[in-house]
């Protein structure tokens, strides 16, 4: 040994018992991984600000939620209510109108009710076209 003054002993000793160690204290052994390929811990993720929201359903009624939109009030035209999807049975057997087209044709068109007689009538097509529209002028 190499132990000349009592100073120099701890660093000798140090010295020769890290060499002996298979792994330093920074490192040990993982199958095929080394400590720096190692997959890191997640680290936390910051959670959004919530914020509490009044929503106002469409007959009047109102819930309060805690969501992450900075809207304070939210007005809901359709919900599960009134929608027709939600509701098949409020639904009646007519169309929708709600941009006004469908009306629009038939104030222009009228409601009458065409068949497929015209074309399947034995007569030539101009004497039916010409009752047709004879009738139809009767009834303005």
């Amino acid at each position: 040994m190499y132990l000349k003054t009592n100073l120099q002993a701890p660093l000798l000793i140090s010295h020769i018992t890290r060499h002996h160690l298979f792994f330093s204290k920074s490192q040990f052994f993982l199958g095929f991984y080394s400590t720096k390929s190692l997959p890191q811990k997640p680290q936390m993720a910051t959670r959004p600000e919530l914020f509490t929201q009044q929503i106002i359903l469409s007959n009047g009624a109102t819930y309060t939620m805690r969501t992450t939109s900075p809207k304070s009030i939210i007005k809901l035209i359709k919900d599960t209510r009134n929608h027709p999807l939600w509701n098949p049975t409020t639904q009646s057997d007519s169309l929708d109108d709600e941009s006004g087209q469908l009306s629009k044709f038939t104030k222009k068109f009228g409601n009458e009710v065409y068949d497929l007689d015209l074309m399947l009538a034995d007569e030539p097509l101009s004497m039916s076209f010409n009752e047709d529209v004879d009738e139809k002028n009767k009834k303005k």
